[in-house]
């Protein structure tokens, strides 16, 4: 005969396993703000059963239930949507990083504006289209210069801000590689301390939680795969190289250039010249603009500032200024403006007024014939031919305002 303090004890783990559940309840509220905070359930299992005892069988009609117990308390988790959102965070980190990126660009190029290289070069050519009308005037000559210094000054603060930005990167990069190592750091440590609980049989969901809200924030840095071990710990690789094996952590590190003009490279560390394969995330985003896109629209200003200097000089020097210094026939052709071809900073960055052209607002050449000692009646100090067909030069395909937003546009 069964004791009669059975259905007290039935009633019992009821009230226990209730309350176990609502304890979940709570904790699940308590979290519902916490980051990669997975929602739990209580799994709720029958007790063992009470078997009557009997000579030959028992009398009652089958086993009498002794009530519940908590057989587990889960994680609401699907890992297959994990997986996929893993997988996506990756692509939009890097893409987010891009469009941070043009975005600060545009910000260095600022245009259109009243002080980009735009408008620079579109008072150039004004102050040129003036001093038409009077070649000899001092004043409007004054002007020319000084709208070509800005025009000068305007190419080399977007050059230099550019390649400002593009050591920012390098700095970024380090950055976001010491992230990389940091979170791997941190999931080895969780690795053990689950392994040491789930050898207990128990489910230690808050850290595998904390554990899948570090691999989230990994994944948005560069492309990984993860890989779950029989023992419940994870390895996490990048592009097939390991970066987390239970607690070994193999760490990302970036090596300086060597050479002027080279970059920083990713190596994993101690391991020579083996690179990590990074084809998503933040850091691929991160590597994208500092080696394709900085590069190539820093390429369209250089050969813009180029294109400006040759076309303007080839003209230039074909006239003659004012005076006998520059106005006499036989005199040395006079570039407008200089670059210096093997300055490794870029055309743009370095293109500056000449000498000459700063030191005498003589040297100006308006003129197509010498103003001084020529027999060409229409010669002399009112002279503008010359000028006239530097003015044409902004029609030219490779170097007119169209041409230069076309790279804004861009």
């Amino acid at each position: 005969m069964r004791s009669t303090f059975s259905g007290i004890y039935v009633g019992l783990s009821g009230m226990r396993a209730q309350q176990a559940g609502l304890d979940i309840t709570g904790h699940n509220i308590a979290n519902a703000n916490t980051p990669g905070y997975s929602r739990q359930r209580v799994v709720l299992t029958p007790n063992n059963p009470y078997t009557v005892p009997g000579l030959n069988r028992p009398i009652s009609p089958g086993q009498i239930g002794t009530g519940v117990q908590v057989g587990a308390i889960q994680r609401v988790r699907d890992q297959f949507v994990e997986t996929q959102l893993r997988t996506e965070n990756a692509t939009t980190g890097q893409w987010q990083t891009i469009q941070a990126g043009l975005e600060k660009l545009e910000m260095i190029f600022n245009e259109p504006s009243e002080s980009g290289i735009s408008m620079a070069l579109d008072e150039f050519f004004q102050a040129l289209q003036t001093l038409s009308q009077r070649p000899d005037d001092a004043s409007a000559r004054a002007v020319v210069r000084q709208s070509a210094a800005l025009l000068t000054d305007s190419f080399n603060h977007v050059a230099r801000q550019t390649r400002e930005y593009q050591q920012e990167l390098n700095a970024e990069l380090a950055v976001k590689i010491g992230t990389v190592n940091q979170l791997a750091e941190q999931i080895a440590d969780l690795n053990q301390r689950i392994v040491a609980i789930s050898v207990t049989g128990d489910n230690p969901n808050d850290l595998l939680d904390q554990r899948d809200q570090l691999i989230f924030e990994l994944s948005q840095l560069t492309n990984i795969s993860v890989r779950e071990q029989p023992n419940a710990s994870i390895t996490i690789s990048i592009g097939g190289s390991t970066l987390v094996d239970y607690a070994t952590v193999r760490r990302l590190e970036v090596i300086p250039a060597t050479e002027q003009g080279e970059m920083p490279q990713l190596r994993w560390e101690g391991q020579g010249e083996v690179t990590p394969q990074i084809t998503d995330g933040a850091i691929k985003g991160l590597l994208e603009l500092r080696d394709h896109y900085i590069p190539k629209y820093k390429e369209h200003l250089d050969n813009f500032a180029k294109a400006l200097a040759h076309e303007i000089n080839e003209v230039h020097n074909k006239g003659y200024g004012l005076g006998d210094t520059y106005g006499i026939e036989g005199r040395k052709p006079i570039d407008f403006f200089v670059i210096d071809e093997d300055d490794p900073r870029g055309a743009a960055e370095v293109i500056t007024l000449s000498k000459d052209i700063l030191d005498s607002l003589d040297a100006i050449a308006a003129a197509s014939a010498p103003t001084v000692g020529g027999t060409d009646p229409d010669s002399g100090p009112g002279d503008n031919q010359n000028l006239l067909e530097i003015i044409n030069l902004q029609h030219t395909a490779n170097i007119s305002s169209d041409f230069y937003a076309g790279i804004m546009g861009e």
